[in-house]
C-alpha cells in the first residue's frame, strides 16, 4: 500500500473502496428518501435505514433477459430480508422472514459473537467490528479472516 492510501486508510479508518461504497450507498439512501422511494417495494413498509437498503428488481431478470437486469424502470427499494426473501411480495414477508431469521440466529452468552469458520461461540474481542453486521461485529474471528486472507495470496 502506497502512503497516500495508507494515510487515507488511517484517516477513514477503512479501505478507501470500502468508504467510496458505503458513501455511495448513504447518498442513494439519502436521495431515495427525499423523493419519497423509501417504501419497501415487496412489503410495503417504511426503509428505516442505510443499512436495510437494497436495489431490487421488480421483474427477475435472472435466467430471462439481461435488460431487465439494467432496465432503471425495473429498479425498486426494499428492505435486504424482503428482497432475500424473492417472490413473496405480498405483506406480511417482512415479519414472517424476521421470525424465520430469529428462530434460526444462534444467540450465544453476553459479550460473545458466532463465528461462522470455527463454528462457535467466541469473546467478541476476537471479532473486527463491522457497522453492517447483524450485531456490529464481523461474521468470522479474527483469526478465521486472517486464515482466509492468507488462502487468498
Amino acid at each position: 500500500m502506497n502512503n497516500s492510501a495508507r494515510r487515507k486508510t488511517e484517516t477513514l479508518g477503512m479501505h478507501p473502496g470500502t468508504a467510496q461504497n458505503r458513501l455511495r450507498k448513504l447518498i442513494l439512501f439519502h436521495l431515495v428518501k427525499r423523493v419519497g422511494e423509501d417504501t419497501c417495494f415487496r412489503c410495503g413498509k417504511k426503509i428505516e435505514s442505510t443499512d436495510d437498503l437494497t436495489i431490487d428488481h421488480k421483474e427477475s431478470w435472472s435466467g430471462k433477459d439481461a435488460k431487465l437486469f439494467w432496465d432503471v424502470e425495473n429498479i425498486a427499494f426494499s428492505h435486504h430480508l424482503c428482497n432475500s426473501l424473492g417472490a413473496d411480495h405480498h405483506a406480511g414477508a417482512h415479519e414472517r422472514g424476521m421470525a424465520t431469521a430469529a428462530k434460526t440466529r444462534k444467540v450465544g452468552p453476553e459479550g460473545t459473537s458466532w463465528c461462522t469458520g470455527c463454528q462457535q461461540f467466541l469473546p467478541i474481542t476476537e471479532f473486527f467490528k463491522n457497522r453492517s453486521g447483524r450485531n456490529g461485529w464481523h461474521w468470522s474471528c479474527r483469526a478465521c479472516e486472517s486464515k482466509r486472507h492468507k488462502k487468498g495470496k
